[in-house]
């Protein structure tokens, strides 16, 4: 089976270097004393330099004398993990908001919009603006947010998208949801119920695929394309099964959120069944879409923040 996350190693790595220079801003003079990029937490270490390899024999087969396989590419799978609390201290450790988008919403006394599930579900679908809830930020909504910023930075194309100033939250204990999150082009607003974090990114990434098609920057083959396909091919490629709602016992899975990663992960394979088709129709296989798509993000990354984040 093919390795369905591999890229070839020239695109993964100039990916790498152009999400280095941007989403951490060490192409651009830091101030504070800075020295040159520290170590970074792992969601930063998403891109490693990938060269050929040549895989060694498993154990037993080196016994029986068997010898290396042929050349291939360099295992490329992006850390699938979601930020954790050590990545989140590393991240205050070394100040990697500053000078960003992100670091006016996490200081003290910094205002976000979190208005009720019940006022955000008249706006729904109606490309109309948020309710309006502002309140001070409490250090727990601050971690959710630099955590999701950290997340964000995993993709290129969530980094593009995500912005703390275009993002309203809610979190209803109790309530039942019909509707974890929502991107509203005309507004340029996104919301997400904080009861599932990875909604945000999710909303972040249709947020991205917006600015590249404002920019008249997605490709030809995108324009009759399913959009919410490419978005739940990206969640996993970068974050697994994070999405998955688990079923009721007994029941089939009938939830169009699970239909539609099922259908995502159908595609990842490019030489069998429904991923073969894929490419053979479009021409190009679902995994080398993804791919450019998220080239095109951090080129325009590289256009709207030169200097570095911003």
């Amino acid at each position: 089976m093919a390795d369905t996350n591999a890229l070839a190693p020239d695109s993964y790595n100039r990916l790498r270097d152009l999400m280095a220079g941007e989403t951490t801003g060490l192409g651009g003079k830091r101030g504070r004393g800075w020295q040159g990029p520290p170590a970074l937490p792992a969601p930063f270490q998403y891109l490693p330099e990938v060269v050929n390899q040549t895989p060694a024999p498993s154990f037993l087969g080196s016994l029986f004398g068997a010898t290396p396989a042929t050349p291939v590419y360099g295992q490329a799978t992006p850390d699938q993990r979601w930020p954790s609390l050590e990545d989140l201290s590393a991240s205050r450790k070394y100040d990697l908001t500053y000078g960003t988008s992100v670091a006016p919403t996490l200081t003290e006394g910094a205002i976000v919009n979190r208005p009720s599930f019940e006022e955000v579900k008249k706006t729904y679908g109606k490309g109309v603006p948020l309710p309006l809830a502002p309140e001070e930020i409490n250090s727990q909504n601050r971690d959710r947010l630099e955590t999701s910023w950290l997340a964000a930075n995993k993709t290129a194309l969530g980094a593009l998208g995500f912005d703390p100033r275009r993002i309203s939250s809610t979190m209803d204990t109790g309530k039942r949801l019909t509707v974890g999150g929502f991107f509203t082009p005309g507004q340029d607003q996104i919301w997400t119920h904080e009861q599932k974090p990875s909604n945000v990114i999710h909303e972040s990434l249709h947020r991205g695929i917006n600015m590249l098609k404002e920019a008249g920057e997605l490709p030809k083959w995108f324009r009759d394309s399913n959009e919410e396909t490419f978005i739940r091919g990206m969640m996993l490629r970068h974050f697994g099964d994070i999405e998955v709602t688990p079923s009721l016992p007994g029941k089939d899975d009938t939830m169009v959120g699970n239909q539609a990663i099922n259908h995502a992960k159908s595609l990842m394979n490019p030489d069998k069944g429904l991923g073969a088709q894929w490419r053979e129709l479009k021409g190009k296989s679902f995994p080398d879409m993804l791919t450019e798509l998220e080239m095109l993000a951090a080129e325009r990354l590289k256009k709207i923040r030169p200097r570095g984040p911003a």
